[in-house]
């Protein structure tokens, strides 16, 4: 709804907006200082949860701001320290508190402050509203990292009350192997894997091929898309989830399961393999095809399994229990997802287009939903535990066959306004906003990514819960795990619904407390952190990433000496970084080299102008030298290699691009497994929606017949000779 901000005082909501971390101005890419409508303002104070109905109602917000709070909901602390709470007091004198700290397997610990003696002073006198206020710190002994429960009791002083509150002590890193050396491994959209056996869609028996078959090359790691639900039946886009929590059934192999083949006859099993071969046939992925298919399927398959191992309540067989275990470890998040897939079976569309009763996971109508559908919900659940047991065997799989890293799991930015995330956690997200970027270089007017971001205020007073649980679950099973937009752990663009990305802001998150408790799942999981900070970048975000030990993300095609267009040299790359030629949003070597995007793009009519296009085909050519001149300095390619035009790469190039890649001191360095199969589109044209296949490229060949193709070996033979990963197997050698 668009509000009426002209009976508002402009002055007030600028005051209440800094006060609240969202930016009254910035600066974008090229200098140039913005200044985002009051409208903007407001609308986004109003979805952080501040009342803004009048000018009154604004001054009411600046006083409670203005006010010291109680305690925190959530103190997170570094580790090795003492723990220290602020208390803010009415002032008038001294006070005494009994402090309960419980940590997360229920041992407690009751404290008396002060000890013994008089009363405990304030530190700090401070005025606010007219009124004074005692700044009081409570001491503890050190904790080690982990997370605790506090239950604090004013018994004696200028207010009594009791209260709860969470304190998070974290590592000052994420995990990194202390003889972490150089390694490499191979990315690719899972999805987009043929194979001889899939239903249409890359799956994780693919991914184990794939797992196995890079191992054999001498490769530490596998890098995929994330594998995060989406919208039933016709979501595409890995970064456009229901939920950053829960994983796409359509990943799951069903006939890896004892149930497939107890739950179907021969002539039934035939029939739907045939349509499975359908599928597989299929130019592109079809995932509306693939959904009902898997779906018919797997609802027939759990009901033998309801029949013999679990029945709706009870374990039978040592498989039930192993259920029964999943469902407990995952709590009333997991059961509450599995209500939301019901539910979005019989009401369609996001929940915002649900009745009343049914908008929120804790209201009335979802209560009586789940009595009444408990199969239905079981369902989803059973779906989500099978996706955990094959992720499982996996990462089993890669450590047994030597991968130092294994699987490199993607975290997309954000989940839809309408999923399962923001109805299971309402408070948590700021609904009616949208998240993107200011207008850059990559698109002129700015970008609109189409979901909310998580409230910073909101995940402050439920004590970050669902910032643990999205990272713990998307590091589970993980070696690595890539955050996508990273600096959204520091500021977030956020743009009111149906306004314009320029007529965004900034708003700022606790980044420090962010950083720490991904740095406590990191050490937790024993996973490897790679923070994605392309795009503009705030001051000290890389120095704070870094010091954190997250790997920074360097792209070649943006790795220049810029104002220039010169590559920046090998020994130049920083060693804390994941390096790589591009990303799905970006063309594959091949269409780079020939320009495939820039005339797609035109074809699509993205260009404004003729200009525009003949400037971008310009452009290239001059990256293109410029490329070519620095492989040439390393050595990597002849000097009289000429560049060539159409549709193919000049001889030798795909593996000089990687040696480059190869040589510099990045920890992880990324082949595409688009360029080395030579695909000419990219996976994700940005700009588009329905005007390209977005999302749905297959390989060019299945997987049985790329994984023996002996060339494999001369580009990994190329990391191995950098001192990256192990020597390529004969294995990998298609012997």
């Amino acid at each position: 709804m668009k509000m009426d901000i002209l009976q508002l005082d402009t002055g007030l909501l600028k005051e209440l907006a800094s006060m609240a971390g969202v930016a009254t101005e910035y600066f974008d890419m090229w200098g140039v200082r913005r200044e985002p409508p009051a409208e903007s303002l407001a609308r986004i104070l109003q979805a952080m949860g501040f009342d803004i109905t009048s000018d009154e109602s604004v001054k009411g917000e600046l006083e409670r701001l203005s006010r010291p709070e109680l305690i925190s909901p959530a103190t997170v602390l570094p580790e090795g320290g003492p723990v220290r709470l602020e208390v803010n007091l009415p002032h008038s004198g001294g006070a005494a508190f009994e402090l309960e700290i419980t940590d997360e397997n229920g041992g407690s610990e009751n404290i008396r402050l002060p000890s013994e003696g008089g009363p405990l002073e304030p530190v700090e006198i401070r005025q606010a509203n007219g009124a004074s206020y005692g700044k009081y710190i409570l001491e503890a002994g050190p904790r080690p990292a982990g997370y605790y429960t506090l239950q604090l009791k004013a018994t004696a002083g200028p207010k009594a009350f009791e209260t709860g509150a969470r304190l998070i002590i974290t590592p000052a890193k994420c995990f990194m192997p202390e003889d972490y050396k150089k390694t490499w491994g191979i990315t690719l959209p899972l999805y987009s894997l043929r194979s001889e056996r899939n239903w249409g869609i890359g799956d994780l028996t693919d991914l184990g091929e794939i797992i196995n078959w890079s191992a054999a090359l001498g490769a530490d790691f596998v890098g995929i898309l994330p594998l995060h639900a989406l919208p039933v039946p016709g979501g595409k886009s890995p970064y456009s989830p229901i939920s950053r929590l829960f994983r796409h059934f359509l990943y799951l192999d069903l006939q890896a399961e004892p149930e497939f083949d107890a739950a179907f006859g021969k002539d039934e099993k035939n029939s739907l393999l045939a349509r499975a071969g359908q599928l597989r046939a299929a130019e592109l992925v079809d995932y509306q095809g693939v959904c009902a298919l898997k779906l018919e399927a797997a609802e027939k398959m759990f009901g033998q399994f309801l029949n013999t191992h679990f029945n709706g309540a009870e374990a039978k067989t040592r498989r039930g229990k192993e259920f029964a275990g999943f469902m407990n470890s995952g709590g009333e998040g997991l059961v509450d997802f599995g209500a939301f897939m019901a539910l979005s079976e019989k009401f369609r569309n996001g929940w915002p287009d649900w009745p009343d009763g049914y908008r929120a996971a804790k209201e009335e109508g979802v209560r009586k939903f789940r009595e009444e559908n408990r199969q239905g919900v079981l369902f989803y659940c059973w779906l989500q535990w099978l996706l955990d047991m094959q992720l499982g065997r996996l990462a089993k799989m890669a450590k047994d066959a030597g991968m130092r890293t294994g699987i490199y799991l993607d975290l997309a930015v954000g989940s839809l306004g309408g999923g399962a995330d923001t109805w299971g956690w309402p408070g948590s997200f700021a609904i009616g906003m949208d998240v993107g970027a200011p207008p850059d270089n990559f698109s002129l007017s700015g970008q609109n990514w189409g979901f909310p971001a998580m409230s910073p205020r909101g995940i402050r007073e439920n004590g970050y819960e669902v910032f643990i649980e999205t990272i713990r679950s998307n590091l589970k099973y993980g070696g690595a795990l890539r955050i996508d937009h990273a600096l959204g752990l520091f500021r977030f663009f956020w743009i009111p619904s149906g306004m314009k990305p320029a007529d965004g802001t900034y708003v700022q998150y606790p980044a420090s407390d962010l950083l720490g408790i991904a740095s406590l799942e990191s050490q937790r999981q024993k996973a490897v952190i790679v923070a994605e900070d392309l795009g503009t970048i705030g001051e000290g975000v890389r120095e704070a990433l870094l010091a954190h030990k997250m790997l920074s993300y360097r792209l070649l095609y943006y790795e220049r000496k810029y104002p220039g267009a010169a590559l920046v040299p090998p020994d130049e790359y920083p060693e804390m970084a994941f390096c790589g030629v591009n990303t799905h949003d970006l063309p594959t070597l091949r269409g780079y080299w020939t320009a495939e995007d820039i005339n797609m793009k035109q074809a699509l009519g993205l260009y404004p102008s003729e200009e525009e296009y003949a400037k971008d085909l310009e452009n290239r050519e001059t990256d293109k030298k410029e490329i070519m001149e620095a492989l040439k300095k390393e050595g990597l390619l002849a000097d009289n290699l000429k560049m060539h035009s159409g549709k193919e790469l000049p001889e030798g190039l795909l593996t000089a691009v990687y040696a480059y890649l190869a040589k510099t001191p990045c920890l992880m360095a990324a082949l595409s497994l688009d360029d080395w199969l030579g695909s000419l589109d990219q996976q994700n044209m940005p700009g588009t929606i329905s005007e390209y296949p977005n999302w749905m490229r297959k390989t060019p060949a299945p997987l049985e017949t790329f994984t023996k193709d002996p060339r494999a070996s001369e580009i990994a033979g190329v990391f191995w000779r950098e001192g990256r990963g192990r020597r390529p197997s004969e294995a990998a050698q298609g012997n």
